[in-house]
């Protein structure tokens, strides 16, 4: 994670500005929304930056009556009474939150494009204004990984009711588990939702896709969870409930069918009803405390060394091996996690010298270290029988761990219910059909490059065919292991793992069409990425 003075001021302020023509086009469905032009409106653009929606507000035939423009700089906020010399602007040159605490009159619409900006960068002062102002409304971010979430809640909540909104938003909207209290106060309280997708490339400076949201704002409870969703969906679509993903929304209708039908097969169960997995052992400093047979020999260290799996790929197989480890050394990774812990033997003068390496780079003091007693004693968690990577590329693989080796936060371990009556084995098998992939693209999130990442919350809600299939999972091992290239193993794993299935649960061969269609869709949008 990048520290404030590792990145650029406009990226601390959240300071990318929107294109003439994308504000353009947010202003027409601000216009939509509220079934009217802007003539007589109060407008609120609550991070007015550069002035681009102000001067287009003001230079438009339906010029808003009052056009309130808050902007925290103060070289922006300058040039806002000239940006709006037709029209002139309210300017408020503050934080957005220390403007909304003063209880401001309702505006009309609000529209703009609010500030793209990690929450670690933004202000104390700022974030607590802003749980202060969400937590008088009923709501709260939790893990908030972006200013934007908690800015738009605290707009929107500006509005009056029937009021209307537009705007700019990274398309993580969809999916992502930070994004999912925005999504639960927009199926409660909007109605005529409207999500225009825009391709990565459109907004200077930010790779990723970004949606124009519009819609009205209602009383808490009256919401119509209906939305419309730009070349995939009619306007009366339904919303998916509560906060979980809006992925799917980009599938056409008879792939979304296809889904609704596998997952009430009788054999389809989520991932949590048989299976556990979670996180795996946190060092504080993987590449100090996961070492290499070479570090190993150097300080002799070998007392204290367990078997480590690094990363994922370090094995291409389904079925992590002893063989995989001694590959892995033999190539010269990480294999090995220290364990000092107390009922191990204390470090001797070569491992102290060791040890003492770390603090040229401050190791012990951060702060995963630090709280520890002493710094170096990791809490090391027991290996488990299946194995699955926090983040990947193609696809994600649940690997059965037969050689029982140790791994770190990237990956994580856990086995069977005892309840689901199902191998490690059968549960690897089950893994890799359409169905579950589908579902993992449904239920995860992707970042810049395309990668997928899964948390254990929504690995548990991953569709899973539960049968006993588990004899089979040698050849998918070596099916996945010697098949071409990375594609090409991926594509020939999933096609032989749907027939295996397909061949028992002949419902799941006549919906594997429009679901391996919907695995392509999705998956093509990340990759693309």
């Amino acid at each position: 994670m990048r520290r404030a003075d590792e990145v650029s001021p406009e990226k601390l302020r959240g300071g990318f500005y929107t294109p003439a023509p994308l504000v353009m086009f947010t202003l027409e469905r601000l216009r939509e929304a509220r079934g009217a032009s802007l003539t007589g409106a109060t407008v609120l653009e609550p991070s007015a930056g550069d002035g681009a929606f102000v001067r287009a507000l003001a230079a438009a035939a339906d010029a808003p009556r009052r056009l309130i423009a808050v902007e925290r700089e103060p070289s922006e906020a300058a040039k806002l009474p000239f940006a709006a010399a037709a029209a002139p602007a309210e300017v408020h040159n503050e934080s957005f939150f220390a403007w909304a605490a003063r209880a401001p009159a309702p505006v009309d619409a609000v529209v703009g494009n609010p500030p793209f900006v990690r929450y670690q960068f933004v202000p104390a002062e700022d974030r607590a204004q802003a749980d202060a102002l969400l937590h008088a409304q009923g709501r709260a971010v939790g893990g908030v990984a972006n200013l934007w979430v908690p800015f738009v809640l605290v707009a929107l909540h500006q509005l009056r009711p029937g009021g209307a909104f537009a705007l700019v938003l990274p398309a993580e909207l969809l999916s992502t588990a930070s994004t999912g209290p925005l999504r639960a106060a927009l199926s409660a309280q909007s109605e005529a939702l409207r999500l225009d997708l825009f391709p990565r490339g459109s907004f200077p400076k930010v790779l990723q896709e970004v949606v124009v949201l519009s819609g009205r704002w209602v009383a808490a409870g009256e919401g119509r969870a209906r939305v419309g969703l730009s070349g995939a969906l009619g306007p009366e679509e339904p919303l998916p409930p509560g906060e979980g993903p809006w992925t799917g929304l980009v599938l056409d209708a008879e792939s979304r069918a296809a889904l609704a039908e596998a997952r009430l097969l009788p054999e389809a169960r989520p991932f949590g009803a048989l299976a556990r997995l979670s996180v795996s052992t946190v060092t504080g400093a993987n590449a100090f405390f996961t070492v290499t047979d070479t570090t190993l020999a150097a300080f002799d260290l070998t007392p204290w060394a367990r078997p480590l799996l690094a990363r994922a790929g370090h094995t291409g197989g389904l079925i992590v091996t002893e063989a995989d480890h001694a590959a892995a050394r033999a190539e010269g990774e990480r294999a090995w996690l220290l364990d000092l812990s107390a009922d191990r033997p204390p470090p001797h003068a070569r491992a102290l010298a060791y040890l003492q390496t770390a603090e040229a780079e401050g190791i012990p003091e951060r702060y995963k270290c630090r709280v520890r007693r002493p710094w170096y004693r990791v809490p090391v968690v027991a290996p488990g029988a299946l194995l699955l990577a926090k983040r990947a590329h193609l696809h994600h693989r649940l690997q059965h761990n037969a050689a029982g080796l140790l791994t770190t936060d990237t990956i994580y371990q856990g086995a069977p219910l005892p309840s689901a009556g199902l191998s490690a084995a059968d549960l690897v098998v089950s893994f890799h059909t359409s169905l579950t992939l589908l579902s993992v693209e449904l239920e995860g999130r992707s970042y810049g490059g395309g990668v997928s990442e899964l948390v254990p919350s929504e690995i548990a809600r991953l569709s899973l065919l539960s049968l006993p299939l588990g004899e089979h999972l040698p050849q998918l091992d070596a099916l996945s292991r010697a098949h071409g290239g990375q594609a090409d193993a991926a594509e020939a794993l999933i096609e032989a793992t749907d027939a295996l299935f397909a061949a028992r649960c002949p419902a799941y061969a006549a919906l594997l069409p429009g679901l391996r269609r919907a695995l392509g869709v999705l998956r093509g949008r990340r990759l693309g990425r």
